[in-house]
């Protein structure tokens, strides 16, 4: 109706631009304070499951290159070992052809020396220098072949001992999984028979933001500093209702603060 319009007007008017939403949690069974304490709690306990898990990551990570640096290591150790053993099988197969051929060449020595024309000395002769050519190309290969078997050698013993393989004993990763399980084992015990829908709100600015509680002090957010609306901050002050922060939606409580005689007092007292 025109009236009602106006009132509405008139309240617009009176009041001014409309402030940031805020998101209210009415009280139900359980008091503001209970809610807000189990909140802390299990916001202390993610923040160390999250600590956890990201030691967890680190050492996980560490390990991990561990493991690739000793399979390296053992890699470079099989090709070294494995090259040392052909390199000493084909000196031992060209000595063996060297032997042989000494005897070649004895022969060949013979065969020139029993020459009764010149066409059978040049044959002779040259069956001789090919035999000679072909001795001192073996010579040179066993000579090359030891020199590198004695490199790989001292790689070999550069590289140390054979990398020591990983125990079945608990690791320092076990004990940090252990450490795990036994936080979120807490935190269920915790949340249970908590409001589901004020817990669905909290994990799901926790998972974006990092937390999903933020106090409140001196009127505003600790965690994105922004300033609440003065009728915001006393309705907290009443302990009625939950409040989200318009502005990281977290779930804001009234952090306690210090009084005079060096105790601690919440904000809501001031009211």
């Amino acid at each position: 109706s025109p009236r009602l319009i106006t009132g509405l007007f008139l309240v617009r008017t009176q009041v001014g631009p409309l402030l940031p939403s805020v998101t209210v949690f009415p009280e139900f069974a359980v008091s503001i304070e209970a809610k807000i304490a189990t909140l802390k709690t299990v916001a202390a306990l993610d923040a160390e499951l999250l600590a956890l898990e990201t030691e967890l990551k680190t050492r996980d990570a560490e390990s991990k290159k561990l493991a690739g640096e000793r399979s390296e290591l053992a890699g470079r150790r099989n090709f070294l070992e494995t090259s040392i053993a052909d390199m000493e099988r084909m000196r031992a197969q060209l000595s063996g052809e060297l032997r042989q051929m000494t005897s070649q060449l004895e022969r060949a020595r013979d065969k020139l020396a029993r020459c009764r024309n010149e066409r059978e000395a040049n044959a002779a002769t040259r069956e001789l220098e090919e035999l000679r050519r072909i001795q001192r190309e073996r010579e040179n290969e066993i000579v090359k072949l030891g020199g590198l078997a004695d490199q790989a050698r001292t790689d070999l013993e550069a590289l140390g001992g054979a990398p020591a393989e990983p125990t079945e004993a608990a690791t320092p990763e076990d004990d940090v999984r252990a450490r795990i399980a036994e936080k979120r084992a807490t935190r269920e015990s915790a949340l249970e028979g908590f409001d589901k829908a004020l817990l669905r709100r909290y994990d799901t600015v926790r998972l974006k933001r990092g937390t999903g509680l933020a106090a409140v002090v001196k009127g505003a957010c600790t965690a994105c500093h922004i300033s609440l609306s003065p009728m915001v901050y006393q309705q907290m002050m009443h302990r009625k209702e939950l409040f989200t922060c318009p502005s990281c939606l977290r779930i804001l409580y009234l952090a306690p603060v210090q009084t005079a005689e060096g105790g601690s007092d919440s904000e809501a007292s001031e009211g």
